[in-house]
């Protein structure tokens, strides 16, 4: 019963930091649309919608690993197109670095979730 628990915990933590990144494009919208126009400019609406759907999809436990999947893909969309820190000057590039392992960190959880599934405590494991 401990290991599920803590599988339940694991996804809502992971699903935090998309509901989080939602909740703040929702809230400052202009300004998220102001970076991202300039890069990609379906992404705002794209990643707003895989971000709800694959957050509650971890969180409930409801095909979870279509939604781990959907996350991953828009992960690495976030990883190339906006933590490029290859392409960026002295001073950015060690802030942006940053930013694309911490990304690269979340991957790897949402690939675990992916291959291994929700877990025990799920409305459909």
């Amino acid at each position: 019963m401990l290991r599920a628990f803590v599988l339940f915990i694991a996804r809502i933590a992971l699903a935090s930091l998309f509901l989080w990144s939602l909740i703040g494009k929702i809230l400052f919208y202009e300004e998220a649309l102001s970076v991202v126009v300039a890069k990609f400019p379906r992404y705002l609406w794209t990643s707003s919608l895989v971000e709800c759907l694959g957050s509650f999809s971890l969180i409930a436990g409801y095909r979870t690993r279509i939604g781990a999947l959907l996350l991953v893909a828009m992960t690495c969309v976030t990883m190339v197109f906006f933590h490029d820190f290859w392409n960026k000057g002295v001073e950015d590039r060690q802030l942006q670095a940053m930013f694309f392992f911490n990304q690269l960190s979340i991957l790897g959880g949402l690939l675990y979730v992916a291959v291994f599934g929700p877990g025990p405590l799920a409305l459909r494991p």
